[in-house]
């Protein structure tokens, strides 16, 4: 699961998925502070930890 610091092509699906909800970003394989950002903004208005974990729950909310 993508997490601070790391890369690759979950990566990329991730902020995909987070451009498709609405932030803007750079859709590249890299989890620094705009991405965690865009997940804790996507987080909390979801009802999920706003903790920029991209756990089971934030990625069913993600593909919803």
């Amino acid at each position: 699961m993508p997490s601070s610091g790391g890369s690759g092509e979950s990566l990329r699906t991730l902020r995909y998925l987070l451009v498709r909800h609405g932030p803007t970003l750079t859709v590249d394989g890299s989890y620094g502070p705009a991405t965690q950002g865009a997940v804790t903004a996507f987080q909390s208005p979801a009802a999920l930890r706003a903790d920029g974990v991209v756990d089971a729950r934030t990625w069913r909310r993600l593909l919803a």
